[in-house]
């Protein structure tokens, strides 16, 4: 009987997990060696440059990284299908 009831909770269980698909991926962005998006649905074309964003691609553990510190480092993306 428990091996009857485990095999139903785990069938049940299995059945409410999804993946998530490419289509519904709205943005990627990994900063090997720039700030553009991999993927975007829409433009994903930054809105403006920031500041030494040279400085700014360091490496990481694994693959490179963003630093965000201080003021001129937020990265805003236009989006939307029109890029507004």
């Amino acid at each position: 009987m428990r091996i009857y009831m485990l095999t139903i909770l785990l069938l049940l269980a299995a059945g409410s997990c999804l993946a998530l698909d490419s289509s519904e991926l709205l943005f990627h962005l990994s900063f090997e060696g720039q700030v553009r998006p991999e993927l975007a649905r829409g433009s994903g074309e930054l809105s403006a440059l920031p500041d030494l964003l040279a400085e700014r691609l360091v490496e990481g553990i694994i693959g490179q990284g963003y630093a965000f510190a201080g003021k001129g480092s937020t990265l805003t993306y236009f989006s939307g299908e029109q890029g507004a």
